[in-house]
């Protein structure tokens, strides 16, 4: 039941925070906050993000939620009650690797578990493009889980 929890909650994130364009590529539609840019040294792209063609896990968004389900622990957070939730951020660097892992939430243990999940998938992604060149990314992942 948690696991799928999970999986619905990361389904949540790709329906919420991206869009297809009128080419058919998915592109990005939402803001980093500042505080994020500054802590990954990322520059802010603004009005440009919408031309910036998002990266792809190997397998698309179906075999990431399947993967980040199946490497979260669970028994690591028996002691918690309730929803919990945290939002990882992660760059996803020009050759596809995972250089930074960020998460912020309300729960510090969810939010070791959450880095340490991202951190455990070593596939390389397809990076993002803008105007056919490969771009540094950070990705958003909202994370919510019911525990009894």
């Amino acid at each position: 039941m948690k696991r799928l929890l999970i999986c619905l909650s990361v389904l949540f994130y790709h329906v919420y925070f991206s869009q297809v364009a009128s080419g058919g590529e998915p592109t990005t539609s939402f803001s980093i906050p500042e505080e994020i840019a500054k802590k990954f040294n990322y520059e802010k792209r603004n009005n440009e993000n919408n031309s910036v063609i998002a990266p792809e896990f190997p397998g698309g968004i179906n075999e990431f939620r399947k993967e980040f389900a199946n490497n979260f622990d669970t028994s690591a957070l028996e002691k918690i009650k309730g929803q919990v939730s945290t939002i990882v951020y992660f760059s996803i660097e020009t050759d596809g690797t995972i250089s930074q892992i960020l998460a912020q939430g309300d729960n510090a243990d969810f939010n070791e578990e959450a880095e340490k999940t991202v951190r455990s998938l070593k596939k390389s992604w397809v990076p993002a493009k803008k105007d056919d060149v490969p771009v540094r990314y950070i990705f958003q992942l909202p994370i919510k889980m019911q525990f009894e």
